[in-house]
């Protein structure tokens, strides 16, 4: 039995997850208030996930551009940070790419696993499939991909490690949704937890043309 993290609707009622523990409210102010906060609790894990994800991507730039406001100016790059002294260091073997057509590419793969397949897509599913990967765990998965499976493999992001950022991306700026869901299992009082990918949001493809996709990648060994 699957529980999102924050509700799971009923006919007349929800079902909250808090705390290990089942609660039941109506459909009131006081249930939808708890949703958004869940909701807002939820971004904010995944954009905690995407900072962590990243590699090349100065800091303070980061964190300074989360706390900004409209019109603010970002600083300069600090040159102090992980990531920056990682892009120093390499930085004759990597180069930041505007990756807009795979951006959209990956867009379409999401959005065909998620309308063809009844099953629960995963990140690890996207990754994979996006990837190109024809490795055991994506063939037992049985995953239905009439339109994509013949695609070439793509060339910035090139990595799984890079996919995986641009997936993240695409999550925290709201064009790909995604969710925590909870599972009780069988014979069991305790749950598990997973990430679940439910599709592409409406005109998400729009959106993903007007802004600029840049990614810090390493070059192809030939």
């Amino acid at each position: 039995m699957y529980y999102p993290l924050f509700w799971k609707r009923y006919p007349h009622n929800y079902t909250i997850i808090a705390d290990n523990r089942e609660s039941y409210e109506g459909n009131d102010e006081k249930t939808t208030a708890r949703e958004l906060y869940l909701a807002k609790a939820r971004h904010k894990l995944f954009e905690v996930i995407h900072y962590c994800l990243t590699s090349y991507e100065c800091r303070f730039q980061q964190i300074s551009r989360y706390h900004a406001w409209p019109n603010d100016q970002i600083p300069p790059v600090c040159e102090s940070c992980d990531n920056c002294i990682k892009r120093e260091r390499e930085k004759n073997k990597v180069k930041q790419t505007d990756a807009r057509l795979e951006i959209l590419d990956m867009l379409h793969v999401i959005d065909e696993l998620c309308k063809r397949n009844d099953k629960l897509i995963t990140p690890a599913d996207v990754v994979d499939i996006f990837s190109c990967s024809d490795n055991e765990r994506i063939r037992d998965r049985e995953l239905k991909l009439p339109n994509i499976c013949n695609r070439p493999k793509p060339k910035i992001l090139h990595t799984k490690d890079l996919v995986k950022l641009a997936l993240s991306d695409l999550v925290c700026r709201g064009l790909v949704k995604q969710t925590i869901l909870l599972e009780i299992r069988k014979n069991t009082t305790y749950l598990t937890c997973s990430v679940v990918i439910e599709g592409v949001m409406e005109s998400a493809n729009s959106l993903a043309q007007t802004e600029t996709w840049l990614y810090w990648t390493t070059k192809l060994k030939i």
